[in-house]
């Protein structure tokens, strides 16, 4: 982080079990929370712990995240694919009016929507939209924070959906746009362009779904993020090449522009800033 010039990062208490293993995913994930509660308590002036691996089936699961908020935890980060749910499954419901009342931002993470190996899934990425309206409307005192521009690219469509026009990104749009309680990330954006698509730094064709990304949405729905550890992990992107992606490469942002996208539009979904 002090390399790349990153004064602060979430920490999601990420587990291998966020993994599951009919999914044949290797990682080399073989840690437990607490030992990212140690890293936190650690380094609290670096860290921004949110926890996670949250499963509704279990019925004492809100009295889970209760418990990490009292140890230090700032938000929550939900996989509702890994755990066989869409994220607009009622048994959600107590959790996000739980997060209402404590002021708790959501990560929640889309990719996988549309893996056929999973107990939830849908082929038609609108139709996947339109299953989550309710929730965003409903809870509209939660923010929520949309994982990898919407995953409107995902698995099976990363080649014919990653170029222009990006077919799916103009729905995800609209999606922010109707609503104010939304928000989006880049993390991941050097993997689906460098990794699955072969693209050289600072990856172009990424930069150009970025700058209709921001033109359509706003500069302020838009978060920088780094996917670690999977661009380190599969060694096709340094730490520090994910930030001067964005500080050289994307030439359609003004410095201002540059500094919401790789911090201040972080530190206000945070609640850091007002």
């Amino acid at each position: 982080m002090s390399t790349a010039g990153v004064d602060k990062a979430v920490l999601i208490s990420y587990e291998g079990k966020d993994i599951l293993p009919d999914l044949d995913v290797v990682t080399s994930i073989d840690v437990d929370k607490a030992y990212f509660i140690q890293a936190y308590r650690r380094y609290p002036d670096r860290f921004i712990w949110f926890t996670d691996h949250v499963d509704p089936a279990d019925r004492d699961y809100v009295k889970g995240v209760e418990e990490d908020v009292g140890k230090g935890a700032k938000g929550i980060k939900l996989f509702p694919a890994y755990v066989g749910t869409l994220p607009g499954d009622p048994r959600y419901d107590v959790l996000y009016r739980r997060c209402a009342d404590l002021g708790l931002p959501i990560i929640m993470a889309w990719e996988r929507w549309n893996d056929p190996r999973l107990k939830a899934y849908m082929k038609d990425y609108d139709q996947f939209l339109e299953r989550f309206k309710p929730v965003a409307e409903k809870f509209e005192n939660v923010d929520f924070l949309l994982t990898h521009w919407g995953c409107f690219n995902w698995l099976d469509r990363y080649l014919t959906h990653s170029k222009p026009p990006f077919p799916g990104l103009q729905s995800f749009i609209e999606l922010l746009n109707t609503y104010d309680n939304l928000y989006t990330d880049i993390a991941a954006i050097t993997f689906t362009f460098g990794g699955a698509n072969n693209e050289e730094w600072p990856y172009p064709t990424g930069l150009e779904m970025l700058r209709r990304l921001i033109e359509g949405a706003g500069i302020r729905k838009v978060m920088w993020g780094t996917d670690w550890p999977w661009n380190v992990d599969l060694n096709f992107c340094t730490y520090k090449q994910a930030v001067t992606m964005i500080q050289q490469g994307a030439t359609f942002l003004n410095q201002r522009e540059k500094q919401m996208l790789l911090g201040d539009n972080a530190a206000r979904f945070l609640r850091l800033s007002s």
